[in-house]
C-alpha cells in the first residue's frame, strides 16, 4: 500500500499479502526521482537460486528498465 508519504510516481510491481501478519504486506516497488535516479526495491521478495522462469523474466525486465537512458 502506498501513502501520501510514498515517493511521487511509485509503482507497486508485486505484493505478498499478510506476510507479516493480517494487514501487513510486503511490496516490490519502482520509481524515478526528479533528478533521474531509478529506484527499485525488492521488499521481502527473495531471488535466491534456483530461479524460476518468472524470476528470470522479472529481473530481465527490471535490468532493461534500469539501464535505459
Amino acid at each position: 500500500m502506498t501513502t501520501n508519504d510514498s515517493p511521487r510516481g511509485i509503482v507497486v510491481l508485486a505484493d505478498i499479502e499478510d506476510i507479516f501478519g493480517p494487514g501487513r504486506s510486503a511490496h516490490m516497488t519502482y520509481y524515478e526521482t526528479r533528478a533521474g535516479a531509478k529506484v527499485f526495491a525488492a521488499g521481502a521478495f527473495g531471488f535466491e537460486s534456483p530461479q524460476t522462469p518468472v524470476h528470470r523474466q522479472l529481473l530481465d525486465n527490471m535490468w532493461v528498465r534500469l539501464t535505459k537512458p
